[in-house]
């Protein structure tokens, strides 16, 4: 249940991402995405980083794993679905 919390709020993130380099930076939508997939990537290592130091919680490569799959999901379900045309 954990891995699946990362996977969609990362996979959430990946998508703000997205459209903050789409809609303000010009970005066609394969170059946006990859950003988006890059900037949710490096937010995830941060993220474990952090509770690393922080008593009480735990870092776990797995819990990165699942954020940046969740991101690459998310971008690719939004690049099919505009191709598709929904």
């Amino acid at each position: 249940q954990d891995k699946a919390i990362h996977f969609m709020e990362y996979g959430a993130l990946s998508v703000l991402f997205l459209f903050l380099s789409e809609n303000h930076a010009g970005y066609n939508i394969k170059t946006a995405a990859i950003l988006a997939i890059m900037f949710s990537g490096l937010y995830a290592i941060s993220d474990e980083l952090h509770q690393y130091f922080v008593p009480g919680r735990e870092s776990s490569i797995g819990d990165v794993t699942a954020n940046f799959i969740g991101a690459v999901v998310f971008q690719s379900i939004h690049i099919l679905k505009l191709k598709l045309g929904f």
